[in-house]
């Protein structure tokens, strides 16, 4: 049966767990594994997440920029470990961005809403049980999002996400899976989107491992500019720069191929940004190294007009 399968889909299901362990060695340069408290690796997650998801318009351009920039901030507000609370001062955290040599550049508009997004989830931990069940996550993290969240966010904030709070609220209502409720109470904050989301439901779930009543056919691919960029070289879409917002049309592309190819668990099809990361950066290709060179159509069509 395998040799009348995708050649991609039996390469990527060869190389998951490298790209797992390569994510998981990612979190590890800043402390994050399954020995941490669980407030603080969710926590600590989630401010990786929100740098990885802003990587690229905050101009940090690579990982070691991120892991130095998260350590900067994170060491200066004090040990979540010991007390997460601190997480929730506005005052330290816009202290601490002055700490820092990338996030201090950014502008009053985007600092702020780098307080509000690391405070306000820090609040909502503070109110979370400890627990392994993505389940009670879902729950209390979707509570918190339409009972508070919606009430502490100023008018232009609650503006911009007003019809995700609509989406949960219907969803809350029609008892959807806890993947589903997650993804879109973690998209009501501030800064937040499906980058962040389906990222950080992926680290914590396929990397960490911390739920273990997860259902992964309901997991979403992310979507990122890493992994838009393998999957167009080795043709799985077209086209140059499209949008990637929750439900528009190349997101909802990048999900149906995700759900073709794995529909036991679509967010297996990241493994792309793996490759993006270590072999297909944009400015050094190493295609011969590639395992993804003998389907990859650019590289395939390069080498045989022997460009």
């Amino acid at each position: 049966m395998r040799a009348k399968e995708d050649p991609l889909k039996l390469l990527i299901l060869d190389h998951e767990e490298e790209a797992y362990g390569f994510f998981a060695d990612l979190l590890a340069k800043v402390g994050l594994s399954k020995r941490r408290q669980m407030k603080s690796l969710l926590l600590g997650t989630f401010i990786m997440s929100l740098l990885d998801s802003r990587r690229w318009a905050w101009k940090l351009n690579t990982l070691d920029s991120m892991v130095k920039e998260y350590w900067l901030f994170v060491s200066h507000v004090g040990d979540m470990d010991r007390d997460i609370d601190l997480f929730t001062n506005e005052e330290y955290l816009e202290t601490a961005i002055e700490d820092t040599e990338k996030l201090v550049r950014l502008s009053d508009a985007n600092r702020l809403s780098l307080v509000d997004s690391i405070r306000l989830y820090a609040s909502f931990l503070l109110s979370l049980p400890i627990s392994s069940s993505l389940k009670i996550f879902a729950r209390y993290i979707s509570s918190y999002a339409l009972d508070k969240l919606v009430l502490l966010l100023d008018e232009e904030g609650y503006f911009r996400k007003a019809h995700l709070f609509g989406k949960l609220f219907v969803s809350v209502k029609l008892g959807l899976d806890p993947l589903s409720l997650a993804r879109l109470a973690l998209m009501t904050f501030p800064l937040s989107n499906q980058r962040l989301a389906n990222n950080y439901l992926f680290l914590l779930v396929k990397v960490l491992g911390i739920w273990e009543d997860v259902s992964l056919e309901d997991m979403h691919c992310p979507v990122d500019p890493t992994f838009l960029r393998v999957a167009r070289r080795v043709g799985l879409i077209r086209g140059r720069r499209p949008a990637t917002l929750y439900g528009g049309q190349m997101y909802n592309l990048i999900q149906s191929i995700a759900r073709g190819m794995f529909p036991e668990d679509p967010s297996k099809l990241y493994v792309l940004r793996y490759v993006g990361e270590v072999y297909c950066t944009p400015r050094h290709m190493r295609c011969e190294d590639c395992w993804l060179f003998g389907v990859c159509k650019t590289y395939l069509t390069d080498a045989k007009e022997g460009v």
